[in-house]
């Protein structure tokens, strides 16, 4: 072998290495730009510790009945309670009251105003008796009679105001008789016990 075939076949051997190389370092990006894509991929499976769409759970919660809603009236023309299945509703413009009725017995929310449209009384009513949290305000607006009823009669703690907003009483009441309460007169000073009237106004 010559001297110039040698070195020929050298060239040859080193280039062939060099390709080889350059093949093998290549391959890698190739890898690379396949982490990437499966990255991508992943995002799209769901996420079970992600929060669930409120519109979804909306749709899928089961319906429930239609309960009134007096506390979002706030004039006598513009109150339209939504009244449980089976109740339908009446306005008495006399009385200034909207109410749900089945039959002849209140069943549903009832709101009665004053004369000058201010709310007068919030309740509601379970085939003829009172039921739940009961509210009664003055003519001036001020807040004058919270409490809750059950099957009709007062139950738990029940607070009244003077109409000059003075709290008046706070007492616990078990079917309809008063087990324990205070009261105070219009300036704030505590009436005894037993001076109490059944509203908590000083005798």
């Amino acid at each position: 072998m010559t001297r110039h075939h040698f070195t020929t076949l050298l060239h040859t051997i080193v280039a062939s290495s060099c390709l080889a190389l350059l093949l093998g370092c290549c391959g890698k990006p190739t890898q690379v730009k396949d982490a990437p894509v499966k990255a991508a991929s992943a995002k799209v499976a769901p996420d079970p510790k992600a929060a669930p769409d409120p519109k979804a759970a909306a749709m899928a919660a089961p319906t429930q009945p239609s309960e009134a809603k007096p506390a979002t009236c706030t004039s006598f023309d513009g109150c339209n309670l939504t009244c449980p299945d089976g109740a339908t509703l009446e306005k008495d413009a006399a009385a200034r009251s909207v109410a749900c009725k089945r039959g002849d017995k209140l069943h549903g929310g009832e709101v009665v105003f004053h004369a000058n449209g201010k709310k007068k009384l919030v309740s509601t009513w379970v085939d003829g008796k009172k039921q739940g949290p009961v509210a009664t305000w003055y003519e001036n607006g001020s807040k004058h009679l919270e409490g809750k009823k059950k099957d009709g009669m007062a139950d738990g703690t029940w607070r009244s105001w003077h109409d000059n907003g003075q709290m008046a009483s706070e007492s616990v009441w078990k079917t309809d008789k008063r087990l324990s309460g205070q009261c105070w007169d219009r300036k704030g000073v505590a009436c005894k016990e037993t001076q109490c009237g059944k509203e908590g106004d000083c005798k």
